[in-house]
This record gives C-alpha cells, sequence and structure tokens, in this order.
C-alpha cells in the first residue's frame, strides 16, 4: 500500500491537515461509509513515514472488517471510494483557502438564478474584497474578466441598460488578462530557448510588442513590467534592467511572492549573461539583487528555500570574495532546503569556501560529498575539481578530469550550445595556463590574455583572468 496514490499525498499532510480529513470523513454530508472511516483509522496510526509492513492490504483488511477473509474486489472498492473522499477534502480545502474563487462561484449561481439585485449587492462586496487581497495577477485578471461577464450575462437576460456599458469593461477585461499571459509566457519561452536548444513559435508577439510600444502608457503596472522584462530578455538592453530594478521594489505589495520571484529571476539571468561576457560589474549587481530578495523572504516559500538559490546566491558571493558571508547564509538558509540533495548542497557551498581560503585538500574532501545527479550541481563540481588540480599543479589529474568533464558535455543533449560552449572555452584556457605555468615557455602568456578577454562565452571569466595575471 505504501506506493499507492493515497499514501503519497497522504505523507505530505500536516497534521493539522490530516485532523480536518479527519472531521470532514466523520461529517455525514461528506461521507455516509463507516469503513472508510476505519480505514482513515488505520492509516492515521501509520501517519506520517507509513512503513511498509505495518500499511499492507491484509492488515488494514483484517482491522476494517473484524479479521474477516481478504477480499481483493471489496478491498479495492473501499480504498476506491477512500480516494474520492480524500480528492473532495483537497478541493474542500483548496476552495476554503481562495476567497476570490468562493466570492466568484456565488454570483455565477445568483446569476443563473437571475437575482440582479443580490447579484450586484454581492458584487459591491466582492470588489471591496478582491482588492485587499494578495493574489497572483493572472488570477485577478482572470476573475475581474470572469465577474464582469457575468454581469453582462445578467443585465442582458434581465435587458438592463447597463450592459452596453459593462460589454466594454469586459472586452477590456479580457484583454489586460490575454495581454498578460501572452507576455509572461513569452518571457519564459524567450528564456528557455537561450538556455535550452528548443524552439519555439512566437504567433504575433512582435504586433503585440508593436502595440504596446503606441499604448505603454494606458497598461497597468503588471502589464507595463512584463513588457519591459520581455523587452530585456529579447533585447538584453541595460535600460530594461535599470528601469526593472529601480520599479520592480515600488509594486512588492501588489504581487505575491511567487510572482515578484518569477520576475528577478529574469534579471538575475540578465546579470549572470553581462558578468560572463566581461562585465564584471552586474556580479556585484547580481549579489545586491539576491541580497533583496533574502531580505524580503521572496525565496522562500512555505518555510522552503529553492536548491539551485541556495548555489547560485552562494556562488556569487563566492566569487565576490565574500566568505564569511557565505559561511553565514550557509548556516541560517540550509535547513530550509527541502531537497535530497541538501547534503550535497552544504557540501558543495563549504568546499567553494575551502577553496577561495586556499584549502584545496579540504575542497576535494568537501566535494566527495557532491552527487552528480543534477546537472547544475555537476557542472558546478567539475569546474572546481578543475580548478583544484590547477591550483595544486597536477597535470595529470587535470588531464584526466577535463576528459571526464568534456565527454559529460557532449552526453547531455539538453543543454544549450551557448552553456556548452562557455565550459568547453573554459576547459581550453585552463589547460593553456596550465602548460604555462608548469614552464612551457612556448606560449606567449599575453596572447592568452586578450584571447580570454575577447571570448565572449566562457565561464568563470574572472578566475580564469586573474590566473592569466599571475603568470604575465
Amino acid at each position: 500500500m505504501r506506493k499507492t496514490k493515497t499514501i503519497q499525498i497522504l505523507s505530505q499532510f500536516s497534521k493539522d491537515e490530516m485532523k480536518k480529513f479527519q472531521l470532514f470523513l466523520n461529517s455525514p454530508f461528506h461521507n455516509k461509509n463507516e469503513k472508510v472511516i476505519k480505514l482513515f483509522g488505520f492509516l492515521f496510526k501509520q501517519y506520517p513515514d507509513f512503513p511498509e509492513k505495518e500499511v499492507s492490504k491484509e492488515k488494514a483488511y483484517k482491522i476494517i472488517y473484524d479479521n474477516g477473509k481478504f477480499d481483493s474486489q471489496k478491498f479495492r472498492l473501499l480504498t476506491s471510494d477512500f480516494f474520492k473522499r480524500l480528492e473532495a477534502f483537497i478541493i474542500h480545502q483548496q476552495l476554503d483557502k481562495d476567497d476570490s474563487l468562493k466570492g466568484r462561484l456565488l454570483l455565477e449561481k445568483y446569476s443563473e438564478f437571475g437575482l440582479l439585485n443580490i447579484f450586484l449587492e454581492q458584487r459591491k462586496s466582492y470588489d471591496k474584497k478582491i482588492a485587499k487581497l494578495s493574489i497572483p495577477s493572472e488570477a485577478k485578471y482572470f476573475n475581474e474578466f470572469r465577474v464582469e461577464e457575468e454581469t453582462y450575462e445578467i443585465h442582458s437576460m434581465k435587458k438592463a441598460p447597463e450592459s452596453t456599458n459593462n460589454l466594454q469593461n469586459l472586452v477590456n477585461g479580457l484583454d489586460r488578462y490575454f495581454l498578460l499571459l501572452k507576455l509572461k509566457y513569452s518571457c519564459e519561452l524567450i528564456n528557455r530557448k537561450s538556455i535550452l536548444s528548443e524552439e519555439y513559435d512566437f504567433s504575433f508577439l512582435e504586433a503585440i510588442i508593436e502595440y504596446l510600444r503606441e499604448n505603454n502608457n494606458r497598461q497597468d503596472t503588471a502589464v507595463n513590467l512584463y513588457f519591459n522584462i520581455l523587452l530585456l530578455v529579447r533585447d538584453w538592453n541595460v535600460r530594461e534592467f535599470d528601469f526593472l530594478k529601480d520599479e520592480i521594489p515600488n509594486h512588492f505589495k501588489a504581487f505575491t511572492k511567487r510572482e515578484l520571484r518569477d520576475m528577478y529571476v529574469f534579471l538575475i539571468n540578465f546579470c549572470i549573461r553581462k558578468s560572463n561576457l566581461g562585465q564584471s560589474k552586474y556580479l556585484r549587481e547580481l549579489f545586491e539583487l539576491y541580497k533583496t530578495l533574502l531580505e524580503n523572504e521572496i525565496l522562500i516559500e512555505s518555510n522552503y528555500m529553492h536548491l539551485y538559490d541556495f548555489k547560485n546566491i552562494a556562488t556569487v558571493a563566492i566569487r565576490l570574495g565574500e566568505l564569511y558571508w557565505v559561511e553565514e547564509f550557509t548556516n541560517k538558509y540550509s535547513n530550509l532546503i527541502n531537497s535530497e540533495l541538501k547534503e550535497s548542497a552544504i557540501a558543495f557551498n563549504l568546499a567553494r569556501v575551502a577553496f577561495y581560503k586556499a584549502d584545496y585538500r579540504l575542497a576535494l574532501r568537501n566535494l566527495a560529498g557532491v552527487e552528480f545527479s543534477d546537472v547544475y550541481y555537476e557542472l558546478g563540481a567539475r569546474t572546481l575539481f578543475i580548478k583544484i588540480y590547477y591550483e595544486l599543479d597536477d597535470y595529470d589529474l587535470y588531464l584526466a578530469q577535463a576528459h571526464s568533464f568534456n565527454m559529460a558535455l557532449s552526453r547531455k543533449k539538453n543543454l544549450s550550445k551557448y552553456q556548452k560552449q562557455i565550459y568547453q572555452n573554459f576547459l581550453l584556457f585552463t589547460k593553456r595556463l596550465l602548460k604555462i605555468k608548469l614552464g612551457d615557455k612556448r606560449k606567449n602568456i599575453s596572447k592568452w590574455i586578450d584571447e580570454i578577454a575577447n571570448t565572449k562565452e566562457i565561464a568563470d571569466r574572472n578566475w580564469l583572468e586573474e590566473k592569466a595575471e599571475e603568470l604575465r
């Protein structure tokens, strides 16, 4: 039973949710099957770990059916009924949390009944409540559109003159909803195209850009911000970056944490791209963005921090020499990582701190705790191995690791050409620099310094330039 959908879902429930589910099942309105309640009681005793030996079908059946002979068909019907009640509870809980949806469903029912006066009274109350709620912009726009649609429908049904004015509001609401989603997901498509080897269809996006250029002063905050984000990821202009960096914080209260995080991802990618192209000031810009996100708890959702955020923040701080800050950050936020790779994440951060403290043996010991099951941790760890063997003047281990790294890059079909190229160039230059470091006088270090500076696509540029200058 442990691998069933039911137990997979229940294992994610909090204690409070389990208690509420128990009350839900004990309500005759939601459940009239006593056996379902007994099955819950059996499972509740095994929550939250649900040990394999303790949650067998046979044990559950004996308790529920008073030691009766196991009947697979009867038990299957019971578990099916239980699962239906479980899904009904989840829907009930989700609806209970969504005041905007509850209000809109009430309006839809009053419209269906044709109760115009009650509908209009509820509409006023709904509009006031929605204005105070913190909900995602797309949900807000969709709700506004649907409410205007219901308002139009009931006015039309009652032949009320207000339906003419309301129709314009309905169309405007539909436009806002469409524009926001079109811009938002187009930004994501463009971003993915630059990272992964995938092509996408951007139907009539240019027409929308032209329309917004001419009418941008008529758009609200969310549409305006995503329009500028679209221009940022499409053209990589500093103008949009500076605008967004200053403007988004002015509207923190207007957006949910998830929306703000999604917006900042594009600013973060801009800084990374500029930094990789040799514009080192954007590394500091990136660090300041991360500190803003941490200070406002935008990266923390349900008391958890994403594994990649934990890695990337530490990476930037280390490259800036903020080693003490990284150690404090790791200690403060490591408990918020909810991932099988938590220990890898901590080990990787500590390995990098040790590396920049020139304790290369400790760095290698910490790297031994990093799993390669995640592509980005693998790339980071392999890069660090290369840098350690460079610092240790170990040409043989460098060659072995570089060969392994190149083979890994060639096997990763989902990495974009850009990502593969920056790591291949990194390997190329570290090999040339290590040869010079080990005494190859035929190589002209000034030539390689110029080549590093003129190579646009390269990982860890700052470290390479620093090592090259040491050999001048």
